[in-house]
C-alpha cells in the first residue's frame, strides 16, 4: 500500500456525505480498515521505523500549521526525534472510509492520541482526528512464459 497522511475540508466533506449514506461495507474496505489498524499495531511496536514504512518513496505527510513533508527519508528526519520524546505513543483507530470504484485508492479516517511527558513529569495528552489516503500499488510485472 502507498501512503498519503492528509486533511482538510474537502476530504471531511467527502467523508459526510459517505456516512449518510450508509451504505454497507464492502470485502475491499474491511480490508483497507484492517491494514489501517495494522499500521497503529506497527507503530507501538517498531517506532518511526514502522511509521516511515507505510509510506510510498514519494509519499507525503501533511502535519499541523501546513507543512508538507515529501518522501521516506523527509518523514524520517521529521518524525525521529517525534519519535524519540520520552514517553511518546501515537494511536489511532480508524472509523471509517470509502474505496473508489476502480479500488486504486481509498480512504480510512477515525480518532487518534498521543501522549508524551513533559520535562515537569507530566503527561501531555493530545487528541484529534487523522484522514489517510491509500493508494494501491502497481501490480509487480511476472513473466508470463519462458523462453
Amino acid at each position: 500500500m502507498v501512503l498519503f497522511i492528509i486533511g482538510g475540508a474537502g476530504i471531511v466533506l467527502t467523508v459526510l456525505k459517505s456516512e449518510e449514506t450508509k451504505a454497507p461495507v464492502s470485502k475491499e474496505l474491511k480490508v483497507l480498515l484492517q491494514i489501517d489498524r495494522n499500521f497503529d499495531k506497527d507503530v507501538a511496536a517498531k517506532g518511526v521505523d514502522a511509521w516511515v514504512s507505510y509510506f510510498a518513496e514519494d509519499g507525503k505527510m501533511f502535519r499541523a500549521g501546513g507543512v508538507i513533508t515529501q518522501g521516506k527519508t523527509a518523514i524520517r528526519e521529521l518524525m525521529t526525534p517525534v519519535f524519540a520524546t520520552p514517553g511518546f505513543t501515537l494511536r489511532w483507530e480508524p472509523i471509517g472510509g470509502d474505496i473508489a470504484k476502480s479500488g486504486e485508492i481509498g480512504y480510512t479516517y477515525g480518532s487518534a492520541i498521543s501522549k508524551t511527558i513533559e520535562k515537569d513529569g507530566k503527561e501531555q495528552v493530545r487528541t484529534g482526528k487523522y484522514v489517510t489516503i491509500w493508494k494501491k500499488p502497481e501490480p509487480k510485472p511476472r513473466r508470463l512464459s519462458s523462453p
